[in-house]
């Protein structure tokens, strides 16, 4: 009962700000829907960018179907839970769409980045171009993935067509966000594997030691609280993740602190 309660407290706050972020990001996306569509026939699909997503959808790929065939023969994983058949997908997909994300943007390493940025265009079309072909391809991963998962675990089959997309969002976003800031990709990717780490083998002993951060939780599974609180944390994550996005795209407004690191905006 205590740690039920004191989860519960973080409830009302938790559902006030997701509710300040989806007002933040329905106004954003009425503002600049519009310019970008007038500029959709601008887009570069480049052979770099297809090499580098086959590469790591296969390696994702291999890596879900070992873990599926470890589970299917029986082997014990409950010290490792994040390796269960149930969190496998999520757990694999998000953290390779985090390393695929991380190495599709390095201004510091990037030189063709200038021309890019002094295109006239909206700068938010450099993220749909190398995140959107990213997400695709991990998105149909995922789903296949957890069918088979799903097939040999059961459950409830929204919940395991769903799971993956939160912290697939979040972590990519992470890795987005801390590329610009960087502008280093290898820093980037060391950033995102850490905190996949910490989130995946210790969030759960977060939410166990003080139940009322389990909105930071990102692989926050259905039976460790009510359905309210997984709910709200699956929210809170994804608008979370999209939020990383808006300030990545702010932050490639500004050329020089993309291309230099410093900012002339502040003069």
């Amino acid at each position: 009962p205590k740690f039920t309660l004191r989860a519960s407290l973080a409830r009302p706050w938790v559902g006030l700000v997701c509710l300040l972020l989806l007002a933040v990001l329905g106004w954003t996306a009425y503002r600049h829907a519009p310019r970008l569509w007038r500029q959709r026939a601008w887009l570069d699909w480049s052979a770099r960018q297809r090499t580098l997503n086959l590469l790591i959808l296969g390696f994702t790929v291999l890596l879900i179907a070992l873990a599926l065939r470890s589970n299917a023969a029986g082997n014990d994983h409950e010290k490792i839970p994040m390796l269960l058949t149930a969190r496998v997908v999520e757990t694999i997909v998000s953290l390779m769409f985090a390393i695929q994300v991380s190495q599709a943007f390095s201004p510091e390493d990037e030189p063709g980045m200038e021309i890019l940025l002094a295109c006239p265009r909206p700068p938010a079309w450099l993220l749909l171009e190398r995140l959107g072909p990213a997400l695709a391809g991990q998105t149909l991963v995922a789903l296949v993935s957890s069918l088979i998962a799903w097939s040999m675990s059961g459950g409830s089959l929204v919940t395991a067509l769903l799971r993956w997309l939160p912290p697939t969002i979040f972590m990519g976003s992470l890795a987005l966000y801390m590329n610009m800031s960087t502008r280093r990709s290898a820093f980037s990717l060391a950033l995102s594997v850490l905190m996949w780490w910490a989130m995946s083998f210790m969030g759960a002993s977060l939410i166990q030691r003080w139940p009322v951060l389990w909105p930071l939780d990102i692989y926050m599974q259905p039976e460790d609280l009510q359905m309210t609180e997984y709910i709200l944390n699956r929210l809170f994550v994804t608008l979370t993740g999209i939020g990383l996005v808006l300030l990545s795209a702010r932050i490639l407004q500004d050329e020089e602190r993309t291309l230099l690191g410093a900012s002339g905006r502040r003069q």
